[in-house]
């Protein structure tokens, strides 16, 4: 399976390809779950820390606790979470390095969609570099790439495959497509 992607001045291409990488994962890959999605969007914004049970650490920061303890609600490998956190100073750890996303988890089962889970719910900052690193995971190099020529990707497709131009307000692609199919 060869996926492509090649965007001219997207300001939102990162969301497309969240979108088209979770649909994959999906529906083909069969690797997540809707509610894995739905957690992805919604973590623990739903909890009030007034009506939540009392957070176990300090360090744990009121969004990152509330985030965790919606995880835990909705996804059966995330039950106990909050107490892992708690009682295993290498979640605290992972959680503070520089990027923590690049690093291993303590538990190696919580890899793939799992960890950009984690990686949303503990550290919010580092959220879109989780996400880059999701995508190739699932998509491969080609989609995470930025701009290459038009005339490679018309070259990469054929009479059934949408070229999909998404471009930034203010900037037109078509006299880049216009002088392409000039030339052929």
């Amino acid at each position: 399976m060869e996926f492509s992607k090649r965007v001219y001045f997207s300001q939102h291409h990162e969301v497309f390809q969240l979108l088209v990488a979770l649909k994959v994962a999906q529906h083909e890959l069969k690797t997540i779950t809707t509610e894995q999605i739905y957690a992805l969007s919604k973590a623990g914004k739903h909890l009030s820390i007034s009506s939540a049970p009392r957070k176990p650490k300090d360090w744990l920061s009121d969004a990152c606790y509330l985030n965790l303890l919606g995880l835990s609600e909705r996804i059966p490998k995330f039950h106990g979470i909050v107490e892992l956190f708690a009682k295993r100073e290498v979640w605290r750890q992972w959680m503070d390095k520089d990027r923590p996303e690049e690093e291993s988890l303590p538990d190696e089962s919580y890899e793939g969609m799992n960890k950009l889970l984690l990686v949303r719910a503990t550290r919010e900052d580092r959220f879109p570099f989780a996400v880059r690193a999701f995508v190739k995971s699932i998509m491969g190099t080609p989609m995470t790439e930025g701009h290459t020529d038009l005339s490679q990707t018309l070259n990469m497709s054929t009479s059934s495959t949408p070229i999909i131009c998404a471009s930034q307000s203010g900037h037109d692609p078509s006299p880049f497509i216009i002088a392409l199919s000039r030339r052929r």
